[in-house]
């Protein structure tokens, strides 16, 4: 027999509002099947596309990554889709050194000059856009881009901050922070540290031996109850003797973080029903409902000759063969 029943449709849908954050995703809170299968699972997302989106948990799932998702279903469970978009609005100023020495501090001195150059000293550092016109032993490393400037650091063998910066952040909101490092001798690479607030962000970041071979570190880091932030960068190679490094678009931007959650059952559908062969049209109306025993499953449509109906009202229907389902 054929049975009609309505799949709750009330959507669930929830973010974290930030800066510039129009990232949302639509999910019927709920999804009824009938018996245990397969079935697809779509998150229909507006406002951005996001750069990470997952399902959770995994069980049953084809496509965890996927805004659409085929599950096999073998009992009730529930799911959650998170998706993630890292805004645009860059929060860090300055942090391609396109505006020169400004809008960051340093422990470290501005280059000086000597015999090698404008970083001839330890602990200092220049803005460039080749290192090696900071001094004559340093590779001819230029931003990413190739034109830009960059931070051209000849390291020294103290712990000092070689750049900072502070800014004003949301509380309670995750963040993306990210820089671009490469070394500009070969020799006794740095290893620089990351930390915001006086937190360390990460591990230490080994930088390779290879010169003007640009590599990006990224983090993430949640404010909390922190309204202000303040980054810096510092090196843990206290080792002087090379230990000559470049720093380049240094950023930190609002990650977006949106979710929902359906909750899937599997409902053991109950609806046998008898009804008399034959009823005259001078019958009384017929309640379908009471046709059902107590036990069938509740929340079903009938359908009389197709179309929805509650009830039979005999007198209504002409005289002949109908269907009920």
């Amino acid at each position: 027999m054929k049975l009609y029943f309505t799949l709750l449709c009330c959507l669930l849908t929830s973010w974290l509002a930030g800066q510039g954050c129009n990232l949302q995703i639509d999910l019927p809170s709920e999804l009824v099947l009938c018996e245990p299968g397969r079935t697809t699972l779509t998150a229909n997302l507006s406002g951005g596309v996001p750069d990470e989106l997952s399902w959770s948990p995994l069980t049953g799932l084809l496509s965890p990554n996927s805004a659409t998702t085929a599950a096999d279903i073998t009992t009730d469970i529930s799911y959650t889709v998170e998706a993630r978009l890292v805004l645009d609005h860059e929060l860090i100023t300055n942090g391609d050194f396109e505006l020169g020495d400004s809008g960051f501090s340093s422990d470290y001195d501005y280059g000086t000059g000597g015999g090698a150059g404008l970083l001839s000293s330890e602990g200092q550092y220049a803005i460039a856009t080749n290192a090696r016109d900071t001094h004559r032993q340093f590779a001819r490393c230029r931003d990413r881009s190739g034109s830009g400037n960059i931070m051209v650091v000849n390291a020294s063998g103290d712990p000092s901050n070689v750049w900072c910066q502070t800014v004003t952040i949301q509380p309670n909101t995750s963040y993306q922070f990210s820089a671009w490092v490469t070394s500009v001798v070969s020799e006794n690479p740095a290893q620089l540290q990351f930390a915001v607030n006086g937190n360390l962000l990460g591990s230490p970041y080994n930088a390779t031996p290879n010169t003007c071979s640009w590599q990006n570190f990224t983090a993430e880091w949640y404010s909390d109850t922190a309204s202000i932030a303040e980054i810096c960068i510092s090196n843990t190679n206290f080792t002087p003797v090379g230990n000559d490094f470049a720093l380049d678009d240094i950023s930190l931007r609002e990650i977006c973080i949106v979710s929902a959650s359906i909750d899937v059952r599997v409902a053991r559908l109950v609806a046998d029903f008898s009804i008399p062969n034959e009823i005259c049209s001078s019958a009384p109306t017929l309640i379908l409902n009471d046709l059902l025993p107590a036990t069938s499953t509740p929340d079903g449509t009938w359908l009389v000759d197709g179309i929805p109906f509650n009830e039979i009202v005999p007198a209504a229907l002409a005289v002949g063969s109908h269907t009920i389902t």
